[in-house]
């Protein structure tokens, strides 16, 4: 049934809590420590990812918010590691998503808006999220457990990614974050599938809050570059107008 993996977030969102201090000014936040366990097998993922996840209530219905999320995985040892960047998109791309939001619709980049995450992965500015470490499973179908094999969204998924984000303590943040990304169909620019979430609150005591919807992972260095016509015309694209004044 389509509840049984909320439940499963819940559980796993809900095990062990930290224990919430009082808030207080901090100094400047060390980088979050990063884990990738992989269960089965996986196709390759190699390389730098924008993700772009639909968020709608448990329940389905009209889309809650867009939410864009950059991954970049490596192989160091052989074996998958995947690094989630806190980082602030573009700024186009942070207009665009915030208009879809406030008019309660979907989001999902274009081709252009891809090759300048592409191109500016690099100088996207850090932001300072609290993140104490990020935990990631990604699991193949040959692997997946009973509570996956049971859910109606992450059955018919090819392999799973779940990433859980803990928090430090302080400034309202939350406990963690327990995201899953059941990719279902390979497209041009990478994969489509099934969205699930649970937040934890901190405060007055933990509270889980889900999301369902879907997700796009789009791998950059499959975009394409402009062509070499597109680009010459773009040097050119001020020249021969006229000032109004």
């Amino acid at each position: 049934m389509r509840c049984a993996l909320a439940g499963l977030l819940a559980t796993l969102a809900l095990c062990s809590p930290p224990t919430r201090a009082a808030d207080a000014p901090a100094p400047a936040e060390p980088p979050p420590t990063y884990t990738t366990e992989v269960k089965g097998t996986v196709p390759d993922l190699i390389g730098r990812w924008f993700v772009v996840a639909q968020l709608s209530t448990p329940q389905g219905g009209q889309p809650v918010a867009a939410v864009a999320s950059f991954w970049e995985v490596t192989a160091p040892e052989g074996k998958p590691a995947l690094t989630v960047r806190f980082v602030s998109p573009p700024a186009a791309i942070s207009d665009a998503i915030r208009a879809a939001n406030t008019e309660h619709r979907p989001w999902e980049p274009s081709l252009e808006e891809l090759r300048g995450v592409r191109d500016g992965w690099n100088t996207l500015r850090p932001e300072a999220r609290g993140v104490a470490s990020v935990e990631t499973t990604i699991t193949g179908k040959d692997a997946f457990t009973d509570p996956i094999k049971a859910d109606d969204a992450m059955r018919d998924a090819r392999f799973v990614v779940q990433t859980t984000t803990n928090f430090t303590p302080g400034n309202q943040r939350p406990i963690k974050d327990v995201l899953l990304y059941g990719a279902k169909e390979q497209e041009t620019y990478g994969w489509r599938g099934a969205y699930a979430s649970a937040t934890i609150a901190a405060a007055p005591f933990p509270i889980p809050i889900a999301f369902a919807g879907t997700f796009h992972m789009y791998r950059l260095e499959s975009v394409a570059p402009r062509g070499l016509l597109a680009r010459v015309l773009s040097v050119f694209s001020g020249c021969g107008r006229k000032s109004s004044s």
